[in-house]
Parts: structure tokens; sequence; C-alpha cells
């Protein structure tokens, strides 16, 4: 709905002339009635005053005027008359929408002003082709313009246009969507307006900042600052204005989804543009209203609103607002699901925009035809759209449309059996809408930023105001005290006495003034301190929210990411067209997407207990020779995860030492292992991975993983330890992850006595090391004959199992899976009912027992049952991963454990092992 939410803005800069401009009928009579009896020259200016009067209520009779003007100019050869009327024939064709055209008369013009070297018509001049070159978009043309009328205007010293030219370029950079810049010129623009006290200015400005304000979501500012003008349009009576700031401040309350107030003030601008018999504020309120019983689901209300917003564009002939009215009725009728409507109406729109050669709305008309197929089930009539779309909107860089044609074209090929290409185009949705995502993270902190800076200018410009009162106050109490001198010059004639007790007084007065200046020194400097403190404390706090905010931004990306595969071949599992082979593939990547899900889920729990300092190291003898060649297994029976094509895995084993026994925390560090060499895979694209050990001492054994990655600046060899950092925490970083591999991997690391470091060559690769202390422990090897797998039995036809589980989705999985080996399965929902099936049925052979149940908990349960059935074995399900509670769970009555989430060759295996 906010297609054109550009041009509109732009059209802003004369909305308020155009109420202020209201139709003096009696004035426009008076001029046709002295035209009758004036000689050609007089005639000319009284069209070109007459095309001035009709220029914001009817511009096609403005244009009339003008074109007669610069005829009979023309003809008398008649500078100033034709350079007057080819700026009113500008003017006329911008408010008519000829942008090109206006931008023709007005070059004109001011041709023939410089020749008349007219400096005001001049300046004129290039504030209207700036702000013309604003309205097509091209705002460092709109800059160059509007900065030379300033240059103009400073030399004559014209405080009133100065102040009028800054709020014009404030307006550019308020579309350049340079909001900081924007604030600074709306800022100088209001101190001037104050100073020579101009109403109409400051509301203007205000009104101006307030948009900038409710950009950067500073709402209360926001208001302050719509309600000022507010004010000051009912001070002057203007209900134009009035009606202006009344739809503003409806937008605030909009967008604060205070839908009943922002109804409120819309419903009254709308009163206000019907008694002033504004067609296009009425058009434009209208169309806010309907929105508003849209998102309120009075949908009825509202298409009665959009079809009166329609008339009356329709009846002003304007293009654009009729395109997006039918647009808005389009998706309307989409909503409520009667398609055929819709089409009809985003056809009409489409053809609107044809007509005008609207490239962005038609390219953005064609994508919601793509989306409304789809709906129809009609394919291949989506994808002509979208392509259709694509082709229009690629070349102008329309992103957020690109980003929506690459969703459907993914969505429309998936829907078709085309999974090669929807996967294609579903990457690259993912991958625009990242960059979009992080783009706008980057610039909402770049907004706050600007936000910040700009209040601080303000409090700036309050200080200075007020020093300004305070030096007017210091010089009066100087006139003041030089009108004393002399009245004690007479004093002093009248008598010595008087003089002396006068100076004695004024002694007495300058020596309290000093003591009061040194004790004011010494607060400023103790203020000062406290201000220093102050500010460093403040970058702390804010570095500490910069740093939380890229690693909430990250997580958000790592939750989604595999999230969103999850969630989306569910839905593609649901549907009815698809075979055994794509079901299959769909199974195998929500599985590998549940994967990373539960490997992000571990990381976050391994910082929080690190954070928390409840992470324990246990300590073991472990075979440190077996350990690193299990990890160069899993990594190179994993190939899939990582492109091995180009890379070379090795493990060095010159300086291997048979029977290297040391005393670690063998889990904890194959974790460190596994981390260290992931990251060299995800930023190694060709080369070599090597990782071994070394003893640089008798005390210390020394590991590394060397890789030809991508490197590391060496400024990051710090940085890149820290839990909320990463090297690239721009929000445009080219490689995923959370950024807490290295920071739990260093962590870890140092729980175990040892250190962790880097060495790097940025472009050329890393090497990272870990030392621990080497204390060797004397073991003999002792090799395990091969044994055979025992075979698992699946088939327990005459066996009884009781699972005690209150999650009802968690008992189904368990319920369908062992459905397949025939065993009699019973129910438990708490504790307590487990109790009471085991002493109603005594033939149970084996019991699943969920540890964290409501009414009696699992452990508490066990305990109760193996008092009267002892040899029944229960194995505990628990989804604790904090070691303590493990530990808890291992010392309880249980035969054995499984954590969720439970791998199925994990229950056959526990279940073969202690059934009876």
């Amino acid at each position: 709905m906010n297609k054109y939410k550009i041009i509109i803005l732009c059209l802003f800069v004369f909305g308020v002339n155009i109420f202020l401009s209201a139709t003096n009928q009696n004035r426009i009579d008076s001029l046709k009635t002295e035209l009758k009896n004036s000689n050609d020259s007089v005639k000319i200016i009284i069209y070109n005053q007459l095309a001035k009067e009709h220029i914001f209520n009817s511009p096609i009779k403005s244009q009339s005027y003008a074109e007669f003007a610069l005829l009979l100019a023309k003809e008398i050869n008649n500078i100033q008359g034709q350079a007057i009327a080819l700026n009113n024939l500008g003017e006329s064709n911008y408010f008519q929408n000829k942008y090109d055209k206006s931008l023709n008369y007005y070059f004109k013009s001011l041709f023939l002003f410089k020749e008349l070297n007219d400096t005001n018509k001049i300046s004129e001049l290039s504030i209207n082709i700036g702000n013309t070159y604003c309205e097509l978009a091209e705002y460092d043309k709109a800059l160059k313009y509007l900065e030379n009328a300033l240059t103009i205007q400073q030399e004559m010293n014209s405080k009133e246009d100065i102040a009028l030219i800054y709020n014009y370029i404030g307006l550019v950079y308020d579309y350049k969507s340079e909001y900081k810049e924007a604030m600074e010129y709306f800022l100088k623009a209001l101190k001037i307006e104050e100073e020579l006290g101009n109403k109409e200015g400051i509301s203007n400005v205000s009104n101006n900042m307030a948009n900038i304000y409710s950009v950067w979501r500073n709402y209360e500012k926001a208001l302050y600052y719509y309600l000022k003008s507010f004010k000051i349009e009912e001070e002057l009576e203007n209900k134009g204005g009035i009606a202006i700031a009344l739809n503003n401040i409806g937008i605030v309350y909009h967008d604060w989804k205070n839908y009943d107030k922002a109804l409120e003030y819309y419903e009254k601008g709308l009163d206000i543009e019907k008694e002033l018999k504004n067609k296009s504020g009425i058009a434009k309120s209208l169309n806010n209203i309907a929105i508003i019983f849209d998102e309120k689901g009075e949908h009825e209300k509202a298409l009665e609103y959009y079809t009166q917003s329609l008339k009356l564009e329709e009846e002003l002939n304007n293009k654009i607002g009729i395109s997006i009215t039918l647009s808005n009725i389009g998706e309307h009728f989409e909503e409520r699901g009667n398609f055929n409507k819709a089409l009809e109406y985003y056809n009409n729109s489409l053809k609107i925009d044809k007509e005008i050669n609207n490239s962005v709305g038609f390219g953005q008309t064609y994508n919601q035809l793509g989306n409304l197929y789809v709906k129809l089930k009609d394919y291949n009539i989506a994808l002509k759209y979208y392509n259709n779309s694509q082709k229009i909107v690629k070349p102008l860089n329309i992103i957020e449309t690109i980003t929506e044609n690459y969703k459907g074209l993914a969505n429309t090929y998936a829907l078709l059996g085309n999974h090669k290409k929807a996967f294609h185009y579903s990457n690259l949705y993912h991958n625009l809408k990242d960059s979009i995502f992080n783009k706008s993270m980057h610039k909402q902190l770049t907004i706050i930023q600007s936000g910040f800076e700009a209040e601080k200018r303000e409090n700036e410009i309050e200080i200075l105001s007020k020093n300004k009162q305070l030096q007017e106050h210091e010089i009066k109490e100087n006139q003041i005290k030089l009108e004393n001198q002399r009245i004690l010059m007479f004093i002093l004639i009248a008598g010595i006495v008087v003089v002396i007790v006068f100076a004695i007084i004024f002694f007495k007065q300058l020596y309290q003034k000093n003591k009061a200046n040194k004790m004011l020194n010494l607060q400023n400097i103790e203020i000062r301190k406290n201000r220093l403190k102050l500010i460093k404390s403040k970058e702390k706090a804010e570095e500490s929210d910069r740093l939380k905010s890229a690693f909430l931004a990250n997580m958000s990306h790592e939750i989604r990411t595999p999230m969103n595969g999850i969630l989306g071949f569910v839905e593609l599992l649901d549907e009815d067209d698809i075979d055994n082979e794509q079901k299959s593939t769909f199974i195998n990547l929500i599985r590998e997407n549940g994967r990373q899900l539960l490997n992000l889920i571990n990381d976050i729990i391994d910082i929080s207990k690190i954070e928390a300092g409840q992470l324990n190291i246990n300590k073991n003898d472990c075979d440190i020779n077996m350990l690193m060649y299990e990890v160069y297994q899993f990594f190179n029976e994993n190939k899939d995860i990582y492109d091995d094509d180009k890379i070379v895995f090795l493990f060095n084993k010159e300086n291997k030492i048979e029977n290297l026994f040391i005393s670690v925390d063998e889990l904890r560090l194959k974790q460190v292992f596994i981390n260290l060499i992931g990251n060299a895979f995800k930023y190694t694209g060709k080369g070599y991975i090597e990782f071994g050990y070394s003893f640089p001492n008798k005390k210390i054994i020394q590991f590394y993983v060397k890789d030809t990655g991508i490197g590391i600046p060496e400024d990051k060899f710090e940085f890149i330890f820290d839990r909320f950092r990463q090297v690239d925490d721009s929000f445009t970083r080219k490689y995923g992850g959370t950024g807490l591999g290295l920071a739990i991997s260093r962590r870890l690391i140092n729980l175990m006595d040892g250190r962790m470091w880097v060495e790097s060559v940025a472009g050329k690769g890393s090497t990272f090391f870990f030392s621990l202390p080497f204390i060797p422990v004397s073991k003999s090897v002792e090799i395990p004959e091969k044994q055979n797998n025992l075979t698992i039995n699946k088939n327990w036809e005459k066996k009884t199992i009781l699972i005690a589980e209150d999650v009802d989705s968690n008992y189904q999985y368990l319920e369908a899976y062992l459905n397949k080996t025939k065993i009699d399965i019973l129910r438990a929902k708490n504790g307590k009912e487990a109790i009471r099936i085991c002493k109603e049925k005594i033939d149970i052979n084996i019991i699943l027992m969920d540890i964290q149940m409501p009414v009696l908990n699992g452990i508490d349960a066990a305990i109760e049952i193996k008092k009267f059935l002892n040899k029944i074995p229960i194995i505990a399900l628990t989804a604790y991963a904090v070691q303590d509670k493990l530990e808890e769970i291992s010392k309880g009555p249980f035969e054995d454990s499984l954590t969720k989430p439970i791998n199925t060759n994990d229950l056959l295996s526990a279940l073969n092992r202690h059934i009876l």
C-alpha cells in the first residue's frame, strides 16, 4: 500500500501552500475585469497573475493562462513576461505530475532570468528545479540546485529564504533516508524561523522533524512536534494545515497499533478536508480510514471507504492515486478469498501503471498477480508473471520485490514438483532476505545512533538559546552596575562617609562573589569528573548492547535457518503428489536441519553453564591417539557436509607416541577438536587441513589445527575468542555460525588448566594451538577381542511395556515406533498413575520412565515401584543436558537412561539389554 511513498512525501513540500493559497474568487473576477481594458504589456502581467491564482486548485487552467501570457510576450518581445510565463508553465505541469515537461520549462525560464540578472528569480527557479528533481528521485541533482539557491540567499542575507531552503534540503535528505543530515537542516531552519517568529515556518519544520522522529520510532517526540504544528495551525486558523497535522497524528497512533485513536484523528482531518472541499485531501483521508477498517477486521466498511476514495481520484484524474487505490482494493479482495475480483482490480491497476509508464508500479503488480495465480493453482501463469516482474525490477534494483519474486518462484516450482529449481530459488530468496535483514539491522543501528546525535544537537541548540538569554541578562546587569556607579559618583561628591560605607559593602559583595565562584569552580570540576565517568559507563553499556544485538541477530539467523528447513519440508510432506524418492529426500533434510538445531542448543547450554560456573570437568585416563583417530574418522565419514574435493585432510603422526595416555576430560577434548576442525573446513575453500600434537617441553603437550583458509587479521587474534564477538560482526558476514565455538573451546581448555591461541596471516591461513599439562598415565593397552554385533530382537509379541510420559507427542512417537515390535503398550501420564498401573498389572516386563512429570516426578515414582517390584527394569527418559542432573539420574533407581531426542537404535539396544 506504500508503492508511491516517495512521491507522496515530496508533494508535502507544497502541501501547506495548497491550503494557504485557497482560491479568492473575488480577486480572480477582478483580474478578469481588468483584462478587458488593458494593453498587451498589462495583459501579460494579468495572464501570469491568473496562472498563479489557479496553480493549486486548477493546474490545467493555470497552464492555459500561462500559455496566453507566453504567446503574447513573444509577440511583443517581452523577455520578463516570457520568463515568468515559462516558470508558471513549469509549476502547472509539476502539479499535473508531468515532471519532465516541468523541468523543460523551468530551465528555459532560468536561462531568461540569468540574462535579466534577476537574482531572486534565479534562486526561485533553482528551488523549483531542485524540488522537481526530488520528485524524479534524482536527489543529488536536487541538492545541487537547492544549494545554489542557498548560496544566493546567504549572500543576500535573506534569513526567511535561507530557512525555507534549509527545510527543502532537509526534505531531500529525508527522502534519501539520510535522517541525521535531514535533522541537521531541519534544526537550522527551526532556529531561524523561531528567531523570526514565523509561525507558519515553525509549523512546517516541526511537522518535518516529527516525520524523522517517527522513522526513529521515537513516537513521543514525533507526537510532541506534530502537536506543536497542530497548535500553531489552530492559532493561525489555517484549516488546511490543521488537517495535515491531524492526519500525521493519526499516522503515529496507527504505527502504535492504537487503531481507535488513529481513526479519531483521521476522521477529524476528513471533516476539515470536506469543509475545504479539497478532493485530493478527502481521497487520501478516505484511503487511510479504509486501511484502518481493514486491519480492524471491519471489511465491509473498508471497501466502502476504498470505493469513495477511488471515485474522487477518478474525478481528479490522479492516475497515481487511482492505481494505488485499485491495488489496495485488489489486496482487500485477495485477503477475503475473492480471487476473481482481486484479479480484476490488479489488472486495472496494471493498465494505469502502463499508461503513465510507471515501471516500478507494474513491476510490483506483476508480482502480486504471480501470488494470486499461485492461490488459483495456475502455476505456469504464476511463473510467467514472476519472471516478467523480475525483468523489470532487477535492473531497477528494487530489492523487496526481487525477494518476493524469488520466494514466489521457489514456492511455485516446489508445487510443480521441480525441486531442483525450487531449491535454487529458495537459496536466492534466503540469501537476499538475510542480506536485507542484515542491512536493515545495520541501518537500524545507524538510525538509532543518528537519533541520539540529533537529540544531542537539539539540546545544544536549546543550551545556546539559554546562553544567549544569560548573556542578555548579564548585559542588563552590567548596565545596572554602570548606573549604580554613576549614583556612587554623586554620593561621593555629597560625602566621604557615604563613599566609605558603599565601598565596604562593595568589597564585601566582591569577596562573597569570589568565594561563590571558587565553590562553583570546585563543583564544575566535580561535575566534569562525574560526566567523564558517566560517558565511559555509557560507552561501555552501548558497546555491550551492540555486541548483544549482533549476537542475537546471528543467533536468530542460525535458529531460524534450520527451523525454516524443518517446517518447510514438513509442509511439503503433506502434499498429495510427492513420490517416495522425494519423501525420502525431505525426511533426510528434516533430520539434517534437526541435527543442526540440536548442535546449536548444545552450544547455548555450554556457554550458559560456563558463564554460570556450573560446567564440571570430569578427568579420566584418555588414549590421545585413539581420540584423535576417532576425530579423523568422524570428519572423513561426514564428507557430504564439507566440500572435500578441494581439501586434503591430514592427521599428522610424526610426533606420535604409542600408548599415550593423559588425564583429561575426553568428551570435552573431543568437542574442542571438532569445533576447531569444523571451523577450518568452514573457512577453507581449497588446500589442506592438518591436525596433530608435539611436546615443547617435558611438562606440556601442544595440539594444533592448521588450515590454508581465509586467515585472520592480527588485530583480531584475541577478539575472536570473546563470547559475543566474530571477526565480522557487521551483519553482512559471509559465513554462518553463532560465534560461540571458539569462546567455548578456549574456556574448556582453560578449565582443563591449559591455554589456547592463534597464529595467522590474512588470506593465507590460520593455525590454532592449545596446550595441556602433560602428565603421562602408566597404563597397559588391552586390545579387546573383536566381537560380532549382537543381534537386536525386534519382536516382543508376548511382552508388556509401561511408558510413563506426560507429553502426548513424545508418547505417540514411542508408541508408533514400538508398535513394529508387537509389544503390548501401557501408558501413564504421571508418576502417580505409573505406580497405580504397576500395582494393578504385575506382568509388566519393562518400564520407560520420563523424569519430569506432573503430580509425581519419574525419580520418586521409580523409587516407589522398586519397593514392591524390585526386579522390574526401569529405563529413565530425560531431556536434561546439565551434568548435575544426569549424575543424579545415574545414581537413581534405574537400570539405564536415554537422553532426548531419543535415537531409535539406542532405544532398541536398551530394551534388548534389559527386557525381562
